[in-house]
């Protein structure tokens, strides 16, 4: 699946949840976003399968740099999903939280700049640059301290029972939930699939 096709599907789900927080359809909306979140986590796992398994998605060369840009756009497209469908609720429906317009901007801007770090990943043909093993390397591990610290959010929203409010912030919760989930998994799959390059390459450079 293209990004063209991903960035189409990703704008009908924003769509479909800002239509139905404005009729205060709840359970219609929190079907949406799970839906979102599994679609990401199918193609999150889908690309990278065939990389520990030792192939090649598409037959396409998949180093370390190559194999985090790929599953980095994904990071991107979950948090551009999330802070734009909360800027579409919470300024083009009735649903009111006055944090709903902060919390969207933000995650909307960490989308763009996880958008443009893939650009210049992609960009640097010589790996010399972003996408040079150490650079890779701290960006995995960044990867992984995002994991753990939304994995920790995630505990903290679900156990503090925000998800049952009558309150306004209902959609902003379940949007938190369900891109904290996808992005869960994607951190997880950055670092599996890193480490498994990572100790194919070794096994190739200690063989020659």
């Amino acid at each position: 699946m293209n990004t063209p096709i991903r960035l189409v599907g990703a704008a009908v789900a924003a769509i479909a949840a800002t239509a139905c927080a404005a009729v205060n359809a709840r359970g219609a909306f929190e079907l949406v976003a799970v839906a979102f979140a599994l679609a990401i986590v199918v193609l999150a796992i889908r690309e990278n399968t065939p990389l520990w398994r030792g192939g090649r998605p598409d037959g396409a060369p998949s180093p370390p740099a190559s194999a985090l840009a790929r599953t980095t756009r994904l990071t991107a497209l979950t948090y551009a999903w999330c802070g734009l469908t909360l800027l579409a609720v919470y300024l083009g429906t009735r649903v009111h939280w006055q944090h709903g317009w902060q919390y969207g901007s933000v995650l909307a801007l960490i989308g763009a700049g996880n958008w443009i770090y893939v650009s210049l990943l992609e960009a640097d043909a010589n790996g010399k640059g972003l996408a040079a093993m150490q650079q890779v390397n701290a960006a995995v591990a960044l990867a992984a301290l995002q994991g753990i610290a939304v994995s920790g959010a995630m505990i903290w929203l679900i156990s503090s029972g925000k998800l049952d409010t009558k309150k306004g912030d209902w959609a902003a919760n379940m949007i938190f939930l369900a891109g904290g989930l996808a992005l869960i998994v994607i951190s997880a799959v950055i670092v599996k699939t890193h480490l498994t390059l990572t100790a194919s390459r070794d096994r190739v450079e200690v063989e020659s």
